[in-house]
């Protein structure tokens, strides 16, 4: 038979908040691990110095730290924040083709009356491109995210112009009546 640990409920407690304890401390150590070297003002060897003193005496060093250069730690934080978004806008604005749609639009003008493509492809590349637009509106200006849901919600924001949402007829399924995006030609 098992032996059983005698533990009572203070002993159960005071466990726990240790363990939360050390997740906050290492916490605490990861958050100034990454400011050290996410500041780029700093050498090398100043780095290595803070990070020493971290492994010898890391209380007393995590607290002057943090006395230290606490206010650059939120500085250099929403650096890195505007800095990661500016280049997830970059990004997006580079799948999404770099042309405006009117330049899509006048582009599939000029290959359909070329023949080069079809009245059902025009209209299909016209919807994209519209449909392009919508997203990057939706991107750039919208405050909140859209999830995917089996319920349908339908919000309206002050800030989209010239589109209109066709939802399923009779809140059917989602393929036999897909939302389809047109723009206002007015």
């Amino acid at each position: 038979m098992l032996p059983f640990a005698d533990i009572n409920l203070g002993e159960a407690l005071l466990l726990a908040l240790e363990i939360f304890f050390f997740v906050v401390w290492i916490w605490i150590l990861i958050t100034i691990l990454t400011d050290l070297f996410r500041d780029h003002e700093m050498s090398g060897w100043g780095k290595a110095a803070w990070v020493l003193f971290l492994v010898i005496i890391p209380f007393l060093t995590a607290l002057v730290y943090l006395i230290a250069r606490g206010s650059g730690m939120r500085e250099r934080a929403i650096h890195a924040q505007v800095d990661a978004k500016k280049h997830m806008d970059e990004y997006i604005r580079e799948q999404a083709g770099g042309g405006s749609p009117a330049d899509e639009l006048h582009k599939l003008n000029d290959l359909k009356e070329k023949g080069a493509i079809s009245a059902e492809e025009f209209d299909k590349d016209a919807q994209n491109a519209l449909y392009a637009e919508a997203c990057q509106i939706m991107h750039d200006e919208l405050p909140w995210l859209f999830m995917w849901q089996t319920v349908r919600y339908h919000i309206v924001s002050n800030k989209l112009h010239n589109v209109i949402l066709i939802p399923a007829a009779g809140g059917g399924s989602y393929y036999d009546a897909v939302e389809t995006w047109t723009k206002d030609p007015a």
